[in-house]
């Protein structure tokens, strides 16, 4: 509804704008202000760093989520990009860059418990990768959980991997075509 202020003017901004999308426009800019800062960091060495700018983005990892988790995600993918080498093929390059990196794995695990209760192993997964990714941040807490094995550990992450796998498919044609 268009309101009438006492100036006489209409008032669009306030009901066309509502302020759960200001908050997600700004998460979205912070996330390409990471982005950018990540590969400022490496472009000087790993020039190919700065030519994928969209191989740092991600269905995954939404704007509501933390931004250091985004960070995470951005350096992974960049220290990824590091390891390309001249004579790779579109095989190499494609099982580098496809598959999820943590933050992504602890994100989809993240959205998938908002669905149904996860697997015990599953949950493990996400807690230990969040651990792991808030420790390379200089975050200072651990969330604890049910402990399971590494055997255990290391096949669901291999099941979630597989079926997260097509979704890095976007981020290895880019670095394909730019390289």
């Amino acid at each position: 509804m268009i309101e009438k202020r006492e100036d006489g003017k209409l008032n669009l901004i306030n009901n066309l704008i509502s302020d759960d999308f200001l908050n997600y426009g700004a998460a979205v800019f912070a996330q390409i202000k990471i982005a950018e800062e990540v590969i400022g960091k490496y472009k000087e060495d790993y020039p190919l760093v700065d030519k994928c700018f969209l191989a740092f983005r991600t269905r995954l990892i939404e704007p509501d989520f933390a931004p250091w988790i985004f960070r995470s995600h951005c350096k992974e993918i960049a220290d990824r990009l590091k390891k390309v080498g001249k004579r790779w093929s579109k095989k190499q390059i494609f099982g580098l860059m496809q598959p999820p990196t943590k933050a992504e794995i602890v994100c989809a695990l993240s959205k998938a418990s908002m669905l149904a209760p996860l697997r015990r192993d599953g949950a493990a997964l996400a807690l230990h990768y969040f651990n792991e990714i808030a420790k390379e941040e200089g975050k200072e807490f651990k969330i604890e959980y049910v402990p399971i094995s590494d055997l255990e550990l290391k096949q669901a992450e291999e099941e979630i991997v597989h079926h997260l796998s097509k979704l890095g498919e976007g981020r290895a044609k880019i670095v394909w075509e730019r390289f």
